[in-house]
């Protein structure tokens, strides 16, 4: 059963909201041009909005499943849909068995 549930379904000042992650795997040539970056390895980057009439900010975060590290966007001040993203992860990566996921934060 899945309990997670939309921003806006929650508080209406909130018109719409998304967060997702986007992951690559790293190639010679990434690695060559990245000194922290390890062939075979995963790269991974979140990007969300938050859309309200009101001014307000976003953050979306990125997690790395196993480690307690994240990666946070930083707020982002707007009215109307404010996007954010946390750009690629570049002091660490992720094994194959490893899990990127993300989760969008918002403020009036």
């Amino acid at each position: 059963m899945n309990m997670s549930m939309s921003v806006f379904a929650m508080d209406k000042r909130v018109t719409a909201s998304k967060h997702y992650v986007t992951e690559k795997k790293v190639t010679a040539a990434d690695a060559k041009a990245n000194k922290n970056w390890k062939k075979g390895e995963y790269k991974g980057k979140a990007n969300g909005y938050v859309t309200s009439a009101k001014m307000h900010y976003a953050n979306v975060a990125l997690y790395l499943q196993y480690s307690n590290y994240s990666k946070k966007s930083g707020k982002k001040w707007g009215k109307g849909k404010v996007k954010v993203g946390t750009g690629w992860l570049t002091k660490t990566s992720a094994k194959p068995f490893d899990l990127f996921f993300s989760a969008i934060y918002y403020g009036f």
